[in-house]
């Protein structure tokens, strides 16, 4: 990991702003394993992990989609 630079610590509704969605949502994908920080009752999220979070998800969900459409997908 490089510096960390304090405005790549986020708040939820931070984070919620910044990449457009719900709060709930987010919430969901915390439960999903996206990362975050978490010190008592204090949540917080490092923008680089999320995005790469977000981006194996991404990765994820194409490979399906590969898998599905090569007649792969489960019947």
């Amino acid at each position: 990991m490089g510096k960390i630079k304090f405005e790549d610590i986020l708040t939820i509704e931070q984070l919620s702003n910044k990449i457009d969605i719900d709060v709930k949502t987010l919430k969901k994908w915390r439960e999903k394993g996206m990362p975050a920080i978490v010190i008592d009752k204090y949540v917080r999220f490092y923008w680089p992990s999320v995005l790469e979070w977000m981006v194996q998800q991404n990765d994820g969900a194409n490979k399906e989609a590969r898998s599905e459409s090569k007649g792969g997908g489960e019947k």
